[in-house]
């Protein structure tokens, strides 16, 4: 039996010949209809397309905003009493702003600083471990000192700017002139009368030092509030300086009485001065009014001297006889008996008159 012959099997298509016949069916479909786009390109076009229709109100809305922006933080206040420093893009365009209202760039372009300026500020000197500075003086004593400094900013930009810490450098300033000054001072004069002086000195000295660095600050006062010896020594400087007080309030009060007794003298010497005066004066016109007297009798008694002697001897019986007391004696006794006297006329032993025997042959002259 002769076996079955077998059909011809049709050749399969190889992968190359299926993925050209894929290829060549896209063709004729993207042929046929238009391509679709990712979603993220559509996206992005229809904003872009949006955005083309909208521009007009966008422009106007962008522009709304920043004036908005502008208007709420582009206009800033300065209170009474504080100063402001304006930076742009981080660097000092203006730093002595003034009071009311300024107009600036809006934020995150410009930025103002505001500092209270107008008030005296304060600030403490203090040591490395304890509120006081140990100091030494000009004859080694050590002494402690607790001081303060006042001051007031002239110069904003420099005090915020210039220093990295402007009041660590004012008090390191006022400490360094401290040190300077107390080591040219005894620790006498410091304890008692060099105050004022240490005080001047020092604020001079951190004034010419902080000009130099330029910090933008005005020294006003410099103050010892106390200064004190070392605890072990506190008792030899207390009896000291109380020995020293009593010394001074002995001189103040020597002082005192001295001029006192200065101005006492004074207004004697004044009022017998004025006395003097006043009886030279009173002299002078009785010796006027005697010599106008004198002149007044003595024409008379060119016209009548009989009577002008009588006148006179009338008005000086009087005077004359009114002084002593007058004792009658018998005519030749030449002594008086005191014992015949009561005791006060003893005692005054007053002068007696004696008899005078008449010349012979004399007459009165009356």
């Amino acid at each position: 039996m002769a076996p079955e012959e077998k059909a011809p099997e049709e050749p399969t298509p190889s992968s190359a010949e299926q993925s050209a016949a894929a290829q060549s069916e896209a063709g004729q479909s993207e042929i046929e209809r238009p391509p679709q786009l990712p979603p993220s390109v559509r996206i992005i076009r229809g904003g872009r397309d949006w955005l083309w229709r909208k521009r007009r109100e966008l422009v106007l809305g962008a522009l709304a905003v920043a004036l908005g922006w502008w208007l709420v933080t582009g206009v800033t206040t300065v209170d009474s009493g504080e100063s402001a420093a304006l930076l742009r893009f981080g660097a000092v365009v203006d730093d002595a702003l003034g009071p009311g209202l300024h107009l600036v760039l809006p934020r995150g372009l410009d930025r103002v600083e505001r500092f209270a300026t107008a008030g005296v500020q304060r600030t403490d000197v203090e040591g490395d471990f304890t509120p006081k500075l140990s100091l030494v003086t000009a004859d080694e004593n050590l002494i402690h000192v607790s001081l303060s400094v006042q001051f007031r900013v002239h110069r904003l930009g420099q005090y915020l700017y210039s220093t990295e810490g402007p009041e660590e450098l004012l008090q390191q300033t006022v400490r360094a002139g401290l040190t300077e000054v107390l080591a040219t001072k005894t620790v006498d004069d410091v304890l008692t009368v060099a105050k004022a002086e240490v005080q001047s000195e020092v604020r001079r000295l951190a004034q010419q030092r902080l000009d130099a660095y330029e910090a933008g600050v005005t020294v006003v006062a410099v103050s010892l509030q106390s200064v004190e010896p070392p605890f072990e020594a506190a008792g030899a400087f207390r009896a000291v300086s109380d020995a020293r007080a009593e010394a001074a309030r002995w001189v103040n009060e020597a002082e005192a009485l001295s001029a006192r007794q200065l101005r006492l003298t004074r207004g004697q010497a004044q009022q017998l001065v004025e006395e003097a005066s006043a009886a030279a004066d009173s002299r002078v016109e009785e010796a006027r009014g005697a010599g106008e007297r004198f002149e007044q009798l003595l024409s008379r008694h060119r016209v009548s001297p009989r009577q002008v002697e009588v006148e006179l001897w009338t008005e000086a019986l009087p005077r004359v006889l009114s002084k002593p007391r007058l004792v009658l004696l018998p005519p030749g006794s030449r002594s008086v008996d005191w014992n015949l006297l009561p005791p006060e006329e003893k005692q005054n032993k007053a002068p007696v008159l004696m008899p005078t025997p008449r010349p012979a042959g004399g007459h009165d002259d009356f």
